[in-house]
């Protein structure tokens, strides 16, 4: 394990997370290179370099690892050219990816996935839409109790009422 000099100061996290790195005081240990250089080579086109040890990595790990950090950064550029066009001046006909856009980019993109699906399925559908449905006519069949075949649909109309309200609380959907 690297000594305090090379990581930088440690400090205990206030949320008692463990430690912290104070990164306003890391100092890079002698074998760590300096940050990568950026070759342009045509208009918005460029190359960065990025030098990395990988102890005992085998020709095939390092294909590996060259290939994730190209996707990574593929993935950071899409992005990052996201956030400049919703963060784009109205008229504004030039696009120009700010440094402010590539960090949210990489904020998104280190941020934990949503255990939330975007799509919702059929049953989740149906009792989002039942609850107000079912609710209504449970109140208004609550008016017209006369016959027995009347009592039949309050309580049906109560029971399918009842288990979507359920059933949305449970998938968290209301």
């Amino acid at each position: 394990m690297a000594d305090e000099a090379e990581i930088g100061s440690l400090r205990p996290s206030a949320k008692g997370e463990g430690l912290v790195i104070d990164a306003w005081q890391v100092r890079p240990a002698a074998d760590v290179p300096a940050p990568p250089a950026v070759e342009a080579v045509s208009g918005s086109e460029f190359v960065v370099r990025v030098s990395v040890r990988l102890d005992g990595a085998s020709q095939m790990a390092q294909r590996a690892f060259a290939t994730s950090v190209q996707a990574y950064a593929i993935r950071l550029m899409q992005e990052s050219e996201r956030h400049e066009i919703s963060n784009r001046a109205p008229g504004a006909d030039v696009p120009e990816v700010t440094a402010s856009s590539v960090i949210q980019a990489r904020e998104i993109l280190e941020k934990p996935p949503s255990d939330r699906r975007n799509s919702l399925t059929h049953l989740e559908s149906f009792s989002l839409a039942g609850v107000p449905i079912f609710s209504g006519a449970t109140g208004a069949m609550a008016s017209y109790l006369n016959s027995p075949l009347q009592w039949l649909i309050f309580i049906g109309c109560a029971l399918v009422a009842l288990f979507c309200v359920f059933y949305s609380l449970r998938r968290r959907l209301l």
